[in-house]
């Protein structure tokens, strides 16, 4: 055995010898012209390291191939509304915290527990400075420290303070439009946490109604008497040609289509203005409501379209949609093979 396998290590020698003589490419020969062991070595080393970079070199080529088989195409820029779906859209009033709504929470609640040392006028500074909730600034921790040992020794969650601060969104809407018809807000519209506070959602999937048992009849017992001539006048309209109509129907988690387009509008809504006495705690400075359209099944993020809609000003609103489908050669491929991330 032993010497069979000298044999066949010696024709390996041989080969590689006749090879390195007669190969073209550079380095290979030195290895074997070399006259001392150590040039050999060293020559070998500069072989073995250019391999390695070769095949390097050839997989990075390889994924850049494997990354470049497919492309993006621009089907049509007429394609129907039929297979786009409407999206959400979330109104966001400037007010945090009403005083319309916090009178009556102090009053008509249970008296709140307070930890030794705070009083009441403690609560409602801090309630001035939830815009940090926000827009942090770090200005204002103590107060905020404070409101929050208030709110632990009551057992209540900042989202529960807001949802019996906050004005809600029988307090902002007058009348709603869906397709043309005259349609119930409360049944369009339902309150939904955001980072911006509680805010009134149409067409979001996986609707929650916030209201509590209490909320639920102050909300019903609670009005506002307002000018007619400063109503809010807001329009969302699809600039996109064809779909299917489909009324809204609440509480299905089902994706919206609209034949609706240009000057005809797929939501209309009627907005209270609120007077700027009854501001607490605000996100914004001036008066308006902010709108954010968004995917349904997301939540209200950076990738929203997002704007204000003034007081006593009508606001148009309309959008160009994009479909992205993939082939099924594509979507066949595995995600490793997609370069998922």
């Amino acid at each position: 055995m032993a010497v069979e396998r000298r044999k066949i290590w010696y024709s390996l020698i041989q080969v590689y010898r006749e090879f390195a003589k007669e190969s073209s490419v550079h380095g290979i020969k030195y290895t074997i012209q070399a006259k001392t062991t150590i040039e050999r070595l060293l020559w070998l080393i500069v072989v073995i390291i250019s391999l390695v970079c070769s095949g390097q070199l050839a997989n990075q080529f390889y994924e850049r191939h494997k990354s470049a088989n497919r492309r993006t195409t621009v089907v049509t820029n007429q394609f129907p509304s039929l297979k786009l779906a409407i999206p959400a859209v979330t109104l966001c009033q400037g007010h945090l915290v009403s005083a319309e709504r916090l009178r009556p929470f102090l009053t008509m609640q249970k008296r709140l527990y307070l930890p030794r040392g705070l009083t009441i006028d403690d609560f409602e500074q801090g309630l001035r400075y939830l815009r940090e909730i926000v827009y942090p600034s770090n200005q204002y921790s103590d107060e905020l420290e404070k409101l929050q040992r208030i709110l632990n020794a009551n057992r209540m969650s900042l989202p529960q303070l807001l949802e019996q601060i906050s004005p809600n969104c029988t307090d902002l809407l007058v009348t709603c439009m869906y397709e043309g018809r005259n349609e119930s807000c409360d049944e369009l519209f339902v309150p939904i946490l955001t980072t911006y506070g509680i805010c009134c959602s149409f067409n979001k999937a996986v609707q929650r109604r916030w209201q509590t048992a209490f909320t639920r009849s102050f909300f019903e017992s609670n009005t506002w008497h307002v000018n007619s001539s400063s109503f809010f006048h807001f329009h969302v309209s699809s600039e996109i040609n064809g779909g299917k109509n489909s009324r809204y129907t609440p509480k299905v988690n089902r994706d919206l289509y609209s034949i609706n387009f240009g000057s005809r509008y797929i939501l209309s809504v009627l907005l209270k203005p609120y007077n700027t006495s009854d501001r607490i705690a605000s996100i914004t400075y001036g008066d308006g409501y902010k709108f954010l359209i968004h995917e349904r099944y997301t939540r209200p993020g950076p990738n929203a379209v997002e704007f204000m809609a003034g007081e006593a000003y009508e606001t148009v609103v309309g959008l160009y949609g994009t479909c992205l489908t993939s082939s099924p050669e594509v979507l066949s491929l595995s995600s490793s093979q997609r370069d998922c991330r």
